[in-house]
């Protein structure tokens, strides 16, 4: 694997795992990617303040681009050797999201008008008012406080995504649980696709 086709899986790695992803509302830094442990373990806490703001600028120009990618690349025009956000989902693709009481979330599909799929954007998994729907942002599957959402940041019981019935991962932006899946990544996906 040459060095460009590894920066570009280190980025598709942060877009998926990074907990602040898509929101940019705070400054995104590498700080905020990392546990305190992961931090301490990089050695990061050892640069001054001028090389961690040279280093959190890149950072985000970096983030940036990878996420333009994943928004305007299609797989036939795609270069050679580059990753795009479609390619980091491809490996929870039709897969499905249940919530911690077991209600069913819908499924992980570009399908814009199948009624379980997350991208259908009238649905009720994947509006913006849909019932059960994680992009709503009020009741208990969506939102920043619903009770198993996964994007609140504090609960305890996020959603699961499933592959052939057997849980592979949290959909969720709470670093407590691994392995997780981080729901912004998968928000910026659905967004790309309409």
């Amino acid at each position: 694997m040459n060095a460009t086709r590894t920066s570009v899986a280190v980025i598709g790695f942060l877009l998926v795992c990074c907990p602040v992803f898509g929101q940019p509302a705070e400054p995104l830094t590498v700080g905020r990617c990392m546990t305190p442990a992961e931090f301490r373990a990089s050695g990061l806490h050892r640069l001054s303040a001028a090389e961690m703001r040279a280093l959190n600028a890149w950072f985000n120009k970096t983030i940036k681009k990878a996420v333009a990618i994943g928004r305007d690349s299609r797989p036939a025009k795609s270069p050679v050797g580059a990753i795009t956000l479609e390619d980091i989902i491809k490996d929870i693709m039709n897969g499905t999201i249940i919530a911690a009481d077991g209600q069913f979330l819908g499924t992980i599909s570009a399908n814009r008008v199948d009624p379980k799929s997350i991208s259908n954007q009238v649905g009720m998994y994947g509006g913006a008012v849909g019932r059960f729907s994680i992009f709503s942002k009020v009741g208990r599957y969506g939102g920043e406080i619903g009770q198993y959402s996964p994007f609140n940041k504090i609960t305890a019981k996020p959603p699961q995504i499933f592959i052939d019935d057997k849980p592979v991962c949290y959909l969720t932006v709470n670093r407590l649980k691994s392995p997780r899946f981080d729901p912004h990544a998968l928000k910026a996906w659905v967004e790309s696709r309409r």
